[in-house]
Formats: C-alpha cells, sequence, structure tokens
C-alpha cells in the first residue's frame, strides 16, 4: 500500500470510526482509531520473512491472529480485506478491486501499557506475579521444538552485533565500537563451552514454542496482564529455550532500572516452573540476557541511521548507550572483556 493509499484510508476511517492516527513500523503500517488498531502489513521481502504477494499478506494476518488468541481474548478480532473503488480505499470487500488485508484488533487503554506504566512508576509486584502466573500456563502447555540448537545459528545471531559498529562509533566513541568485537568473540566462546549444556537442555524439552517478542511495550497490565503482538511471521524466531524468553523480559525490566520487579518475576515463575537447575543454566540466562540486549542495541542503531526526524534520532542515541551499558554489566558478569 502506498503512502498516498494510505493517507486515503485513514481518511476515509476518519469519517466513520473518528479520529485516525497512523504509525509505521519496520514491517507493519497501524491505523489507530478511538475503538480499533488495523495492522497492515507492508508488501516487503527481508531476510527473515516474504509478504511481497496479497496471499503471502493474507497468511500471515491469519497466522498472527491464531498465534497471539493463545494469551488473550477479544483483542485480536478479525482479518478485514482492503477495497480500491473510485479511487477510494475502504475497509472491508465491499464493490471494488481488492488490494490488501489488515488484522482488526480492539485498541486498548494506552496508560496502561507496562511500557509506559513503568515510565510513570505505576508497575508494581503483583504485576509481575500476574505475569508470571501467565506465562506459567502458557509454557506448559507450548508445544515442544524437535530442531535441536543451532549453535553456528547462534553465534552468526551474536555476531550480527558488528552491523552497529559504525553507529557506537560516532554516538560512544571508537573505543566502544572496538569493544563490540571482543563481546562477538567472548560470546561465541561462551556458547562452544557450553554447548554440552545447550543440547541436553533441548533434550530435556525446555525448548518450546514461545511468545518471542515479550517486553513492557508488548503488555497491557489490565485485571489480567493482555500479552500481545507475538512473533508470528518466522517460526524458528518463536522457537527457544524458555529461559530466552525469560531472560528477554528480566533485561527489558534491567534496562527499565527495574531488575527488583524483574527478580520478582522470575522467582515466582521458577516456584512454579522451574527450569533453571545447575549453575550453567544461570550462566545461560545471562548470556541470553546479553544477546537480547545486544538485538535492541542493534534495532536502535538501524534506526538512528534511518531516520530524520531530530527528536527520533535523540531516542535512539539514548537507547544505543542504554543498551550498550547493559551489554557491558552483563559481560563483565560473565567474565567477557
Amino acid at each position: 500500500m502506498t503512502p498516498a493509499e494510505l493517507r486515503n484510508l485513514a481518511g476515509n476511517l476518519a469519517q466513520t470510526e473518528g479520529a485516525t492516527s497512523v504509525i509505521t513500523t519496520h514491517i507493519s503500517q497501524v491505523l489507530l482509531t478511538p475503538n480499533y488498531v488495523y495492522k497492515i502489513p507492508k508488501a516487503i521481502q527481508l531476510p527473515y520473512l516474504d509478504f511481497r504477494s496479497l496471499e503471502q499478506r493474507r497468511n500471515y494476518c491469519h497466522q498472527e491472529i491464531k498465534l497471539n488468541r493463545r494469551f488473550t481474548e477479544g483483542v485480536y478480532l478479525d482479518v478485514v480485506p482492503i477495497s480500491k473503488l473510485d479511487e477510494q480505499i475502504v475497509m472491508g470487500k465491499g464493490a471494488g478491486t481488492l488490494i490488501d488485508y489488515a488484522i482488526k484488533m480492539k485498541r486498548l487503554p494506552e496508560e496502561r501499557l507496562m511500557s509506559n506504566m513503568l515510565e510513570n512508576g505505576e508497575v508494581q509486584g503483583e504485576h509481575m506475579v500476574a505475569i508470571a502466573d501467565q506465562l506459567v500456563g502458557f509454557h506448559r502447555s507450548a508445544g515442544k521444538v524437535v530442531e535441536p540448537p543451532d549453535l553456528q545459528g547462534m553465534q552468526e545471531d551474536f555476531a550480527d552485533l558488528r552491523s552497529a559498529h559504525t553507529v557506537v562509533a560516532e554516538l560512544i566513541g571508537p573505543a566502544a565500537a572496538r569493544t563490540l568485537e571482543e563481546w562477538v568473540i567472548g560470546g561465541q566462546q561462551l556458547l562452544v563451552k557450553h554447548e554440552k549444556r545447550i543440547q541436553e537442555r533441548h533434550q530435556q524439552q525446555f525448548y518450546i514454542e514461545v511468545h518471542g517478542d515479550l517486553h513492557a511495550a508488548n503488555i497491557f497490565l489490565l485485571d489480567r496482564p493482555v500479552l500481545f503482538d507475538c512473533i508470528a511471521f518466522n517460526d524458528p524466531f518463536r522457537q527457544a529455550d524458555q529461559l530466552n524468553e525469560l531472560a528477554f523480559f528480566c533485561m527489558d525490566l534491567d534496562h527499565f532500572g527495574r531488575s527488583d520487579l524483574g527478580d520478582i518475576f522470575l522467582q515466582h515463575y521458577l516456584q512454579q516452573l522451574p527450569c533453571i537447575a545447575t549453575e550453567e543454566d544461570q550462566i545461560l540466562f545471562l548470556y541470553y540476557k546479553l544477546y537480547r540486549a545486544n538485538i535492541r542495541l542493534k534495532v536502535n542503531a538501524l534506526k538512528w541511521q534511518q531516520t530524520t526526524d531530530t527528536e527520533e534520532q535523540k531516542t535512539r542515541s539514548e537507547a544505543v548507550v542504554s543498551y550498550y551499558a547493559l551489554m557491558q554489566r552483563y559481560c563483565e558478569a560473565l567474565g567477557i572483556p
């Protein structure tokens, strides 16, 4: 969908549903109305997804609804066709030409988004207990991953940190950029050292179908936590050691300066569903925190390069600095130079 078509659709939605705003992510265009959210996959191809055909985008929309309904009810509503009729772009099949599809979701109150509540100091230990309870229930019933862990693939994913070299050099300094290479080497060596335990954990069925993108900006804290926007576009991204899932969420809380909340969450989860049995498991948990901070640093570095908006550049640069510091903290704890 072109920018002009998106504006046309937003204008028509505003007439029928009320004021409509547009948000663009790296794989979707999102329309926000007072009561609903419409998420439209972009017609793009990336190394980990292919949405170029109308059929591929339709299938993805249905897959996203199916996967996210595992966590919540009444939020992911339907797949809605988008049509073009007499130069007008409208939601619904109508009499026009079908040009795209959207995922229709119920809009939830922004003030209850966990990331916003963390910024306002409103998240409490009871929220962590509720999230842990919900995640335990999901993980207990999750499908087991048959394919064994791909150590080389894990090393290559971590080594992609090198792609942030130029941005880190500019925002933090040349010495910091050189340190990235030391972290890549140290991370690879750590995986090799603990490969046997990684494979054992797979054999012990700790590798399951997880949410895959569990962080505070993907959780609404209502009477019952609403976990949303799981990884739906790439199955391997959603197949991991459950420690990896827990580490992502705890890393995010570390980033917000609320490690105390992460401790409450982890303790309550492990009381019900133990998955840390050895000292090596503790090391792997910390490694997964490092890996997830690595990803967040890279994502923000890329977005800093791509944006021309001064305010967003400032936000992204601060995030790069913050995630670099978090990686440094984890590397020191792991004994990586």
